[in-house]
């Protein structure tokens, strides 16, 4: 799991571009559209943003928790 943060970025999905050849982009974003460069950008960014962090928060997380403790499910917590 942890190598699948060392480049996140490879995991963005880059597919054809849907737009026509000659889009104008203001327009096309007037009307809730992305351009594949936007798309991309907005991705990177949350990557950078939201999900190293997150992910590095869980796996610090995970390396300094000792475990399942076995008398946690006696008292409900799941």
């Amino acid at each position: 799991m942890v190598a699948a943060f060392h480049d996140p970025a490879r995991w963005i999905p880059c597919g054809p571009a849907v737009e026509p050849a000659q889009v104008d982009a203001d327009r096309w974003r007037g009307h809730g559209r992305l351009t594949a460069g936007d798309r991309i950008a907005i991705a990177r960014q949350a990557i950078a943003v939201i999900i190293v962090p997150a992910a590095q928060r869980l796996l610090d997380g995970a390396q300094a928790s000792p475990g399942p403790r076995a008398h946690d499910g006696a008292r409900g917590i799941a």
